[in-house]
This record gives C-alpha cells, structure tokens and sequence, in this order.
C-alpha cells in the first residue's frame, strides 16, 4: 500500500531531519527547498547542499537515526580525533571551511529532482561541523523510510521577489508581520507546486522551530489551502521535543547550523 504523497516545505537540513524522522512512517516525502527570503547567494547554497547531504545519507541508509554500533564507531572515532586537533593550523583550516565553504553550481529545471547522482559532488569535500559528528555520543532510535526514499525538488531562488513583497516592512520585528509574509510567499510556492504536481498534500518544516509561531504558520497553511484547493497538514513539530531532537540528528549528521533565520533583518 503506498503512502500519501506530501510535498514539505524546508528551510534546511537541521530542521528538516526531525520532520522528516517524524513523517517517514505514514508519508512518501518530497520535500521543497523554497527560500527566497535567504539573504546571499553562498548561505543559500550553504544550507542547500547540507540538506542534499542529509537526504542522500538517510536515503543510503534506509532510515533516520544512528544504529548503536555506528554510535559506538563515532565515539572511537571522536577519540582519535581529540588526538589530531591540538594543532592551531588544523582547527584553523577546519573554521575557514566551515565558514567560506562554496558548493557547487546546479541547473535545476522546474520539475527536476536534486536527489540522486547529479548532486554527488555536493557531498565531497565538506568537512563542517565534522568534529561534532564524531563526538556524537549516543545512539537515536532508527525510523525506518517505510515508502521509499525521500525526494527534494528546488523550488526558484529569488531573493528580489522577496524583497518586493516585505517591503515597508523592514522594521517590523523579528516573528511579526514580515514573518508572517514571508510564510504566506513560501507555503504558496509550495501549495501550487504540490497541486500541479499531484501531491496529496503539503505541510512545512518552519513549525519546528521554537522561534516561528504555530497559530500563524497554520492559518496562513489552511487559508492557502482553501485558495489552492489542496490539503495543508497542520503539522507541529516542535510537539515531543522535535526542536530538541533537530539539534540531536544535525550533530549526528554532521550538519551546518545557522545561527540566523536567512533574510538580513533577522541578523540584527
């Protein structure tokens, strides 16, 4: 019996390894890279490529989480790493990595998956936050993918649009009515697409963080919903500790974890 099909709009990897974890037993996934909202170019291909990472990770084990025997690995292999990194010239090659890492350029037309060979280069010679994977010090319940692997689509980036539609609103605090735009531009990419395409359904990752506002990110969910005429999943994922658990797997993983939301008011 197949799954239904639900099309998740994602901000990043570190979000998105809870949400997807949390759905992986009832939904066959493709999740929706749409943020134009992100302020440049390198942060927006900065957190695409680390959540290409994740699902080819995760789509080459069958499942989310860490196996006790790989967690046993990892601390043996954080061992031998503590050894390695009293030298200042490795620490210091390791931070300019993780922060002027460039990835590679793709084309990706409307319909295209990222997922699969075209994006392998992707996965190579990033070594960010690799000393927090090894020193994962424990094991995560493995969730199997029960309906196949997951899927991402790229939705356009285009950050002059986003900058059009918040306009007089640049002083607007964080989690106010800019937020509330931005929302209501990405859950409409999402909705369209996931109509055109024959989704059941869509749903986002945004609720997993503490930062975004439940009530208002569904509401705008159910009231886009009823414009497109598709199911929007009200999903909480903040619920059993989902933002907790987020930060767990992206240590796992291995992932960059931004300390900003994307667009450039939320630096301030």
């Amino acid at each position: 019996m197949a799954g239904e099909k639900i099309l998740m709009h994602c901000c990043c990897g570190p979000c998105s390894s809870a949400c997807i974890e949390r759905l992986a037993p009832d939904y066959d996934m493709t999740l929706f890279f749409y943020n134009p909202c992100i302020d440049d170019a390198a942060e927006y291909e900065k957190r695409k490529a680390n959540l290409i990472r994740l699902v080819d990770t995760i789509n080459a084990n069958g499942y989310v989480g860490v196996p006790a025997s790989d967690a046993a690995d990892q601390n043996t292999d954080a061992d031998d790493a503590e050894q390695n990194h009293d030298c200042d010239e490795v620490a210091d090659q390791n931070h300019d990595s993780d922060a002027t890492d460039q990835n590679p350029h793709i084309d990706v037309a409307d319909d295209q998956s990222l997922h699969g060979d075209s994006v392998t280069d992707l996965n190579r010679p990033d070594n960010q936050n690799s000393h927090d994977a090894q020193k994962s010090d424990s094991a995560i319940p493995v969730t199997p993918l029960k309906y196949g692997p997951v899927k991402v689509i790229e939705g356009n980036y285009d950050p002059d649009n986003y900058l059009k539609a918040v306009k007089g609103l640049e002083g607007e605090p964080e989690g106010g009515a800019r937020c509330a735009v931005c929302f209501r531009m990405r859950l409409m990419e999402a909705a369209k697409y996931a109509k055109e395409h024959g989704f059941d359904g869509f749903t986002t990752t945004l609720t997993v963080s503490p930062h975004k506002n439940y009530r208002v990110i569904s509401e705008i969910g159910q009231e886009i919903a009823e414009e497109v005429g598709i199911e929007y999943y009200p999903f909480d994922f903040k619920k059993k500790d989902g933002f907790l658990h987020s930060i767990k797997l992206s240590k796992a993983y291995g992932l960059y974890r931004q300390d900003y939301c994307g667009c450039r008011f939320s630096k301030r």
